[in-house]
């Protein structure tokens, strides 16, 4: 369904902005941090995508700023059995670390990542170099499936405060990063690839999924009832794909007609039980359509004072619902959504205005088309429309 693709489109977006603010300058130059790389060497890697994920190792440490009181680097390998290579204090600059990278080699027999979870958990605690009261981030890379449990060690690992990233799937994705370094454009949100939690098939990724996500619906005349109602079920899907909490995902509603108003505050509610409910219980305005309007009103909550956690590094996002149909100009408050960061989606139902769909989203990517009976996605599009 739509709902599936803009709940899908939404988690990438977020994974891809955590990975850009995690490995750009500005998020790593002034970090204080432990971080863990925990590598598979099993046989399934080719020595050609070892060295590639070495090389991947090396930007991780190049993007960071090595020091006792500012980023350490641990590694573990792990295949039939993990192996460690070095501590979190063992090296105290760059140099040190990209040697010993270097220097590493290959296990090369299964692939137990339930093991090496296990394993590398005690490598956060102080007698091996991890520091108390310090950001800790245990970085997973790993190609295939794990021929063990993985979810109660990533759990256990979770609940001691430790952040979880795993890169999967990883060559492709690797050779993107790298080759794009290597022009001198780096662009992680076309290279990022990130998937859902750990879990018994080792479908792993970043278990911290954060954004402040926004509907805007329209409740103008022109939207029959029953296509208010599949509105309202529609946006309770998307809820449903997201873990719902406060440092999590927040949900906001906005209902707008002749004039907006506020259904959801994004920090009013912080579950996805309490927030399908109170859009059980919203009434449709049935005036006129000013979408315009509904836009300049809906910005101001993504601000703190309403929820937002934009100030924190959380990824903005706002889904706009209508039949596209507008009585007054949308361009000029999109555009100022947009430069503020928001990443816009507009769903169109009933026989919606494509066009000004795509001025409101600014990107093909983020329209989809929907008479709620047949669902029509079209977002194939790269071109930019403002």
């Amino acid at each position: 369904t739509v709902a599936h693709l803009v709940g899908k489109y939404i988690q990438e977006e977020i994974q891809n902005f955590v990975f850009s603010l995690f490995f750009s300058f500005p998020a790593c130059k002034n970090m204080k941090a432990d971080i863990i790389l925990l590598v598979d060497s099993s046989e399934s890697i080719r020595p050609v995508d070892f060295q590639k994920m070495k090389d991947f190792m090396q930007l991780i440490v190049n993007r960071s700023d090595i020091g006792a009181d500012k980023v350490q680097i641990g590694l573990l390998q792990f295949s039939s059995e993990p192996q460690e290579e070095f501590q979190l204090n063992r090296y105290g600059s760059k140099a040190d670390l990209r040697r010993a990278i270097s220097g590493i080699r290959q296990i090369k027999s299964g692939t137990m990542t339930g093991k090496a979870l296990t394993f590398a958990s005690s490598y956060f605690d102080e007698p091996k170099g991890g520091r108390p009261r310090v950001k800790q981030y245990l970085i997973v890379i790993t190609d295939g499936e794990a021929q063990d449990v993985v979810r109660e060690p990533a759990e256990t690992i979770r609940g001691k405060g430790i952040t979880i990233y795993a890169i999967v799937e990883l060559m492709w994705w690797i050779d993107l990063v790298l080759a794009s370094l290597h022009s001198g454009k780096f662009h992680p949100k076309r290279a990022g690839y990130w998937k859902g939690e750990m879990d018994e098939h080792s479908q792993i990724s970043c278990g911290n999924q954060q954004a402040d996500l926004i509907f805007l619906i329209d409740g103008s005349l022109s939207i029959s009832a029953r296509n208010f109602s599949a509105m309202k079920t529609f946006t309770k899907e998307i809820v449903d794909s997201f873990i719902i909490a406060q440092d999590k995902v927040q949900v906001g509603v906005v209902q707008y007609s002749k004039d907006p108003q506020k259904e959801i505050y994004l920090n009013e509610f912080h579950s996805d039980t309490a927030i399908k409910e109170r859009i059980d219980s919203i009434v449709q305005l049935k005036t006129s359509t000013f979408t315009g309007k509904g836009l300049r009103f809906v910005k101001s909550f993504f601000e703190t004072a309403k929820g937002g956690r934009k100030k924190q590094g959380v990824l903005q996002s706002l889904v706009v619902i209508t039949n596209g149909q507008s009585n007054d100009v949308v361009d000029e408050a999109a555009i100022a959504l947009r430069n503020d960061g928001i990443h816009v989606f507009a769903i169109g139902l009933g026989i919606p205005n494509s066009f000004e769909l795509l001025r409101i989203a600014g990107d093909a990517r983020r329209v989809y088309v929907n008479s709620f009976r047949n669902f029509l996605w079209k977002g194939k599009s790269e071109t930019k429309i403002l």
